[in-house]
């Protein structure tokens, strides 16, 4: 028993020192990983502005009588496209009493009748007004201005949609001191969709390398 005793505690004191092997080491708190934030440069998809010129207007023309008539008959509303020719209104010639009609002097969009039936027509006093489509007046930038001159042939589509170009020919070219010249354009036909402020790429080639513009709203 004496012996057993001795025995007993060495076995105790081994076990004691090995415990600390044998139990599981405290995990140390994990840091948590932070992405780093991605700088992201934007990209401009919009490409360099080019020299603007202005739409300024259609040319319009008054729709009036060579002589005073009264007004029977109308045949058109306001924003209505004609053909040259369209009869727009009937009339009794009040000299004669006779019927005459009144027909558009080219194609064009009509205004609001200025008249009612009923009521005379008198020249100075026009039925109402025809806006002719294929007749432009552009407010040219001075550099585009430098590269174009009066009788240029030209091209003309819409830039937001451009499609099949219209031929035409600047047919007037005014200077007003420091402002950029005020040109007429003359087209063999209406660009469809266009309208006073819109956006159209015109294009004059005459002997000359090509020259682009953008006319900008």
């Amino acid at each position: 028993m004496k012996f057993l005793l001795p025995i007993a505690l060495l076995a105790v004191v081994t076990v004691g020192s090995a415990l600390p092997i044998w139990l599981p080491l405290p995990q140390q708190p994990s840091t948590p990983v932070v992405p780093t934030a991605l700088t992201l440069t934007p990209v401009s998809t919009n490409p360099a502005a080019p020299e603007a010129s202005q739409l300024v207007r259609f040319v319009t023309s008054p729709v009036a009588v060579p002589t005073p008539s009264i007004l029977t008959d109308l045949y058109f509303y306001e924003g209505q496209y004609v053909r040259r020719g369209q009869v727009l209104a009937k009339l009794k010639v009040r000299a004669t009493k006779a019927v005459a009609y009144l027909n558009a002097a080219h194609d064009g969009v009509l205004s609001r009748p200025q008249l009612s039936v009923g009521e005379l027509l008198t020249p100075d006093a026009p039925l109402t007004t025809l806006t002719d489509q294929t007749r432009l007046l552009v407010r040219l930038h001075p550099a585009v201005a430098s590269r174009l001159h009066p009788g240029d042939s030209v091209q003309v589509s819409l830039a937001s949609a451009p499609g099949a170009p219209v031929r035409g020919k600047i047919t007037s070219w005014t200077s007003a001191g420091p402002a950029a010249p005020l040109v007429a354009v003359q087209l063999r036909k209406s660009v469809a969709g266009a309208s006073a402020g819109a956006s159209l790429l015109l294009a004059g080639t005459i002997g000359r390398p090509e020259v682009a513009l953008l006319l900008t709203r």
